[in-house]
């Protein structure tokens, strides 16, 4: 990517359109941090990408565009445009206004594949492996040192603190203003939020001990109303959408719990499986920072593309087409909690019968506070009816995912305790008895 006249340029001179915003206006810091591999391989030009939304993206393939690379630089966007509009108001010091653009553009660097669903493949969080990319010896930090970053500035850009966390981590952060409409935009639906009116929102007003604090303006208090309910809409229906819900509890397990099991015990070779994806689904050691750049979607697809030539019958089923004809196979069901209580009493391990639950909130209560003209900062949660009654109250979402394939498959293969599939179930249902015993 180049700078011309201030914008964003792809590498062929076309300006970067972005779908929220068009054109981005950037610096050439910001063109240097996004030429960085560690940047790139979030879903540069040529690149498959991180998926924003993960699983999703089998129930909208809309959602396959719509990669942590676009949400970073729309997210950077979004904060350029809060501090322009604050700069005018003398309230943000120049320093910070450059740290908190980068810390934006650089939030997302520690996603793998799958985004959020990935994270459980390796156990570490996004959050931990941006830190590790920024302060560690990458590409990322030396741009920064080379623009004049100094080792306390870099440290700065992934504080969860104070003015930076609710900037990029808070209840109405510019994360959220972002994904949000993006989200909807490559799924095909259609939200009624104002996000300039959001944006506008956001002010700085100073607390009790005289520090800076983003709060929300209490004029646009209708329009936080809105955000939050559609929040919680999108949830319901693109987050949690059946594909996501199932995959999770299917496919998700199966490579990690399944696939470990069947090389371990020499059912299947390892041959023509990435180096840096056996380590992960061995648990042989950490990874270092130039495994964890290999760690896109092309790295997940071309596993699943492996898994599904091996001499297997479920990993055949399961991982075919990249897991999308398995995933869409499914019946997914709503269940209520007593019925998820039953599943558990008489459920044993299995991939063709499972459970899923998600559960979230509208919003968490000591998020962000709204400010009064007369200078008082009160809590969201206390100032309007829907926020007094949504505030802290957890929406359990829980679903019986069904595949009469994958459980025809199970159903014979706990007949032949020999199979590696009926030796896994049965290995697996001991586990489970001696945890409950214990």
């Amino acid at each position: 990517m180049i700078l011309e006249n201030g914008i964003l340029h792809n590498d062929d001179g076309t300006p970067y359109k972005d779908i929220l915003y068009g054109e981005i206006p950037a610096e050439q810091l910001h063109v240097d941090l996004i030429n960085t591999e560690f940047f790139q391989r979030m879903g540069g030009e040529g690149r498959k990408g991180i998926l924003q939304n993960g699983f999703s993206a089998i129930d909208f393939p809309g959602l396959k565009n719509n990669t942590r690379f676009g949400h970073s630089i729309g997210v950077f966007h979004k904060t350029n445009q809060i501090l322009e509009i604050r700069k005018k108001r003398n309230v943000v010091h120049p320093a910070y206004q450059r740290i908190a653009k980068v810390s934006a553009l650089l939030h997302d660097l520690g996603h793998i594949f799958l985004s959020h669903a990935g994270e459980a493949m390796i156990g570490v969080s996004h959050e931990e492996w941006t830190k590790r990319i920024i302060e560690g010896d990458t590409d990322v930090n030396r741009v920064l040192t080379a623009h004049g970053f100094t080792e306390k500035d870099i440290k700065m850009l992934t504080s969860k603190t104070g003015f930076f966390k609710r900037l990029l981590d808070g209840a109405v952060d510019n994360d959220k203003q972002d994904y949000l409409p993006r989200d909807a935009h490559w799924a095909g639906k259609k939200l009624g939020t104002n996000f300039d009116r959001i944006m506008q929102s956001l002010i700085v007003a100073f607390n009790e001990a005289g520090d800076p604090e983003i709060c929300i303006d209490k004029k646009y208090l209708s329009d936080i109303d809105q955000m939050m309910s559609e929040r919680r809409w999108m949830y319901q229906n693109v987050y949690f959408s059946d594909a996501p819900m199932t995959a999770e509890s299917a496919l998700l397990p199966m490579v990690k719990e399944y696939v470990p099991f069947l090389i371990k015990n020499g059912y299947i070779t390892d041959n023509g499986i990435d180096p840096v994806m056996l380590k992960i689904l061995l648990k042989s050691g950490d990874l270092s920072l130039s495994e964890f750049a290999k760690c896109d979607e092309g790295l997940w697809n071309d596993t699943l593309d492996v898994l599904s030539q091996k001499d297997d019958k479920l990993l055949r089923c399961m991982t075919a087409n990249h897991g999308e004809d398995s995933i869409k196979n499914y019946n997914v069901s709503y269940v209520s909690k007593e019925d998820a209580e039953e599943f558990d009493e008489k459920n044993e391990k299995s991939f063709g019968l499972t459970k899923r639950v998600a559960s979230y909130k509208t919003y968490k209560e000591g998020g962000i506070r709204v400010a009064y003209p007369d200078g008082n900062l009160r809590e969201l949660a206390t100032v309007t009816a829907f926020m007094r009654e949504s505030a802290d109250t957890k929406i359990v979402d829980t679903r019986i995912c069904e595949n009469p394939e994958i459980m025809a498959m199970e159903k014979l293969a706990r007949q032949d305790e020999g199979s590696a599939l009926g030796r896994f179930l049965k290995e697996a249902e001991q586990t489970s008895n001696n945890i409950d015993r214990d």
